[in-house]
């Protein structure tokens, strides 16, 4: 087209510009969805960990005021599974 004198120089740059604006547009659009799907998934995972059920529970007599500040740990265990056979912290 150009050698026909049907389209000029500047009206090739201009339409190769305009193209690659176009599509640098859909690529962004595209990714607005991409990023959309990723924080749906996180947002997910989210409310499953605020959504999650304490195992720790209160015995049968428990203090809720401390006079002095002072707290007392005796044979205290603690293990990131139920299994008390792996405890990860053994009588503190």
């Amino acid at each position: 087209m150009i050698v026909s004198d049907t389209l000029t120089t500047g009206q090739l740059v201009s339409m190769i510009s305009y193209t690659g604006q176009i599509l640098s547009s859909l690529m962004m659009l595209s990714m607005v969805f991409v990023m959309i799907t990723i924080s749906r998934a996180s947002a997910e995972r989210v409310i499953e960990v605020l959504d999650e059920e304490s195992d720790l529970k209160n015995g049968e007599n428990p203090i809720y005021d401390v006079k002095n500040g002072e707290i007392q740990f005796k044979h205290v265990n603690f293990s990131y599974l139920k299994d008390k056979n792996k405890l990860a912290i053994h009588y503190i």
